[in-house]
C-alpha cells in the first residue's frame, strides 16, 4: 500500500504509532529481498480481512515528522516576522503623522507670509526687495515640505 495515502490517519501517542483501527501498530523489520532489514509500522491485523491496511516505512515516517517539525519552525518564524512588520508599520505611521504636522506648520507659515505680503502691497509700502525675500522664503518652505 502507498505510504502517503496510508499515513493520512497517522497519530502518535507517547512515541507509539497507531493504525486506523485504533490499535498500536508494532514496529516490524522487513525480511523481503527488496527491502531487507528495513523497519516499518503496520496494522496489527495485517494479512487478515479486518486489517485497515495501514503501513508506513520508519524512514518515511521520520521524514514526515521532520517536515512537520520544520513547518512548525517556519510558522513560528513567520509569526515573529509578522510582529516585526507590524512594529515597522506602526513606526511608519508615526513618521507620517510627524511629517503631516510639519506640513501643517509650513502651510500655516506660508499663509502668514502671504498675509504679510498682501498687507504690504495694499499699504503701498511694498519694496521689491521685501517681495523677493518673501517669495524666496515661501519657495524654500514649499521645497522643504
Amino acid at each position: 500500500m502507498d505510504s502517503s495515502s496510508s499515513s493520512a490517519n497517522l497519530c502518535t501517542e507517547d512515541s507509539k504509532i497507531f493504525c486506523r483501527c485504533g490499535l498500536r501498530a508494532p514496529l516490524k523489520t522487513s525480511k523481503t529481498t527488496t527491502n531487507p532489514g528495513r523497519k516499518f509500522y503496520g496494522c496489527t491485523k495485517y494479512k487478515t480481512k479486518q486489517s485497515c491496511g495501514f503501513f508506513i516505512w520508519l524512514d518515511e515516517l521520520l521524514t514526515i515528522q521532520e517536515a512537520d517539525r520544520s513547518q512548525r519552525i517556519q510558522d513560528a518564524l513567520g509569526l515573529h516576522r509578522d510582529e516585526e512588520r507590524q512594529t515597522e508599520i506602526d513606526n511608519l505611521k508615526n513618521e507620517i503623522k510627524d511629517m503631516q504636522k510639519k506640513i501643517d506648520d509650513l502651510e500655516l507659515k506660508n499663509q502668514m507670509l502671504l498675509e504679510i505680503l498682501t498687507k504690504q502691497r495694499s499699504s503701498g509700502n511694498c519694496s521689491w526687495k521685501l517681495v523677493l525675500v518673501l517669495a524666496f522664503v515661501m519657495w524654500i518652505m514649499m521645497y522643504l515640505a
